[in-house]
C-alpha cells in the first residue's frame, strides 16, 4: 500500500461520522475523445447545509462552461450538489491542465478544483520541435508525421503562424508525411507554431502543432 493511500485512509477514519462539507474529489484525470468538441466532468459537493450558500466559482478558464449546481436528492438535512464542467477539447492533443477557483461562503479563501485532460494523439510527429542556432545557414529541416489511428488522417494544410518561417507538406506513403520547415533568416531569436490540419475518412477534422525556433 502506498504512502499516499495510507494518508488518505487515515484521513477518512478521522472524519468518519462527521458531516463535513467537502468535495467527492478535488483532482480529476480524464481521457477525452480526440474527435469531440468538448468533454464533460462533474464534481460533487457533499454534506452542504441547505441554509448555507454553495461554493461560488470565479472566472473560469477560456472556453470552459459550468452548469448551475444540481441538488442530488438524499432525504437528509445535508445535501449533495453536482457541478458539471464542459471543457473544450477542439482538435487538440496531449495533456491539458485546468484549475477552477472557488470560494466557500464562510471561508473567504480561494481554493481550487483541478482537472487533467488527456487527449490521445491521432498522429505522431518526430521530432516535434525544430531548432536552428543563431547565425547558422537557414537550411530547411524536416519532421516525419505518421497517422496512428485506424481511421487514418489525411493532412490537407499546414500553416506557419509567423511570416518569418516557411512550411510545406509532402505525402510519402498512405499514412506518412514529411513536413519541411525553414526560417527566412537566423540573425535573431524567433519562434513559431506550425499548424497542421487534416481530417479522417469520415470527414472529422483534426489539427496539431509542430514547433520551430531560432535560438
Amino acid at each position: 500500500m502506498s504512502y499516499w493511500l495510507n494518508i488518505t485512509l487515515l484521513g477518512c477514519c478521522l472524519v468518519s461520522g462527521v458531516a463535513a462539507e467537502s468535495w467527492d474529489r478535488e483532482t480529476v484525470e480524464v481521457v477525452a475523445d480526440p474527435w469531440a468538441a468538448y468533454t464533460e466532468v462533474s464534481f460533487v459537493y457533499k454534506g452542504a447545509d441547505r441554509a448555507k450558500a454553495l461554493p461560488g466559482f470565479g472566472p473560469l478558464p477560456t472556453g470552459v462552461e459550468l452548469t448551475a449546481p444540481v441538488a442530488i436528492p438524499s432525504g437528509k438535512p445535508e445535501e449533495e450538489s453536482r457541478y458539471l464542467f464542459k471543457v473544450p477539447v477542439g482538435h487538440l492533443a496531449g495533456t491539458k491542465g485546468f484549475e477552477f477557483a472557488y470560494e466557500e461562503s464562510d471561508v473567504p479563501e480561494k481554493k481550487f478544483l483541478r482537472l487533467v485532460v488527456k487527449i490521445p494523439e491521432t498522429v505522431e510527429a518526430r521530432p516535434r520541435r525544430l531548432i536552428w542556432k543563431q547565425g547558422e545557414e537557414a537550411k530547411p529541416q524536416t519532421t516525419s508525421i505518421a497517422c496512428v489511428t485506424e481511421a487514418g488522417v489525411e493532412i490537407s494544410e499546414v500553416k506557419s503562424m509567423s511570416d518569418l518561417f516557411t512550411a510545406g507538406i509532402t505525402r510519402t506513403s498512405p499514412n506518412l508525411y514529411t513536413l519541411t520547415v525553414a526560417p527566412l533568416k537566423t540573425d535573431a531569436s524567433r519562434r513559431t507554431v506550425i499548424r497542421v490540419m487534416g481530417a479522417d475518412a469520415s470527414g472529422r477534422k483534426t489539427a496539431f502543432n509542430v514547433y520551430a525556433e531560432v535560438r
